[in-house]
């Protein structure tokens, strides 16, 4: 049994947040004190609570845990917790490449489970403005937070990206499901591209590619040769369908986010609903690939390398939900990054 399987003796919530503060404390050993908020958990967007049979709340407590545990409480924890063992690290005179990452939860999952830029944070000095649940157009709706992240360091030679997951499989501001919007009712016989090739998932992916130009554009602009764009688009997730499925995540329903909303379009078979996640993420990749022209021929922005992440995750025990891989799933997807990296510092 390893140290954070073992039952923790109760803390206090003072002792809590003394933890939370130090970050030479890994995020590991803190999940023993945390559990899922199923209900408010979003795709991309995972929501904790305090386990409260391992942490103590005196009465003075309970108002300052019902602020602190909002929506959007656990990205800034995680958030602040890494950047304090960034300038933590540098302090002491680490010489690491310098990496600047933005993204969504492939980059910034809260403490629950080892996301990609903590599987590469043994080999680069990764300054992260990454959050659980952003989308692309929010994250470059304006520039000045990754500008000013990857000047903050003095301009670093990679700048990673991950984006996009949210907006062609996550859920719009409504709680709707995008797939419910996107994607055709079962009609028998028809394969998966088919499911696929509407008007409005047209228009969602045109926007995503919208998105990246712009976001390729202004650090070209920006730092011409100096720095260059990683980013990546994914596996083909698996929706939880069958019955001995052995995911059950702390943060959400096992098939809340594909499986749900497929079947709810009519679509029950496995096998279909695979094959039409897995053209949505092809076409999201194919379209990056088209403009990545570090790594792929004809690529439109020579400053913007592609990680292709897709195979890296092909059984259901890679994924620990629907849309996220499992710790060793992650180590993964950082194998795919990590010749890109290796190649560009």
């Amino acid at each position: 049994m390893s140290a954070s399987d073992e039952a923790p003796t109760p803390i206090t919530f003072r002792e809590l947040e003394e933890k939370l503060a130090d970050p030479t404390i890994p995020d590991v050993e803190l999940r023993r004190y945390f559990i899922g908020d199923r209900r408010r958990s979003r795709p991309f967007a995972p929501v904790l609570q305090i386990d409260r049979d391992k942490v103590v709340l005196e009465p003075i407590d309970e108002f300052r845990v019902q602020g602190a545990f909002a929506m959007n409480w656990a990205n800034g924890v995680s958030r602040l917790r890494r950047q304090l063992r960034f300038d933590r690290r540098r302090a002491f005179g680490e010489k690491l490449p310098l990496v600047t990452a933005e993204g969504d939860s492939w980059f910034e999952f809260p403490i629950m489970l080892s996301d990609v830029v903590d599987q590469v944070d043994d080999r680069y000095l990764v300054w992260s403005v990454a959050a659980a649940g952003d989308t692309v157009q929010n994250m470059l709706a304006t520039e000045r937070e990754y500008l000013e992240a990857i000047r903050r360091n003095a301009v670093p030679k990679i700048f990673m990206f991950s984006g996009a997951g949210n907006d062609i499989v996550g859920s719009d501001p409504d709680g709707r499901s995008v797939i419910e919007k996107v994607v055709r009712r079962f009609e028998p016989g028809r394969p998966a591209s088919w499911y696929v090739s509407t008007d409005a998932f047209n228009e969602r992916l045109a926007a995503v590619e919208r998105n990246y130009r712009q976001l390729f554009e202004t650090v070209g602009r920006e730092f011409g040769d100096r720095i260059s764009v990683v980013c990546h688009g994914y596996d083909r997730a698996i929706p939880a369908l069958a019955q001995d499925d052995p995911r059950d995540p702390l943060w959400a329903n096992r098939d809340e986010w594909l499986a749900g909303p497929l079947g709810r379009l009519g679509i029950a078979d496995a096998v279909l609903q695979r094959e039409i996640v897995a053209r949505m993420i092809d076409r999201l990749n194919e379209m990056q690939k088209h403009l990545c022209g570090g790594n792929n021929d004809g690529g439109v922005f020579r400053h913007a390398y592609h990680a292709d992440i897709r195979g890296a995750l092909p059984n259901v025990d890679d994924w620990a939900d629907e849309l996220h891989p499992t710790d060793a799933g992650f180590a993964k997807v950082a194998a795919r990054f990590a010749p890109i990296l290796s190649a560009l510092v």
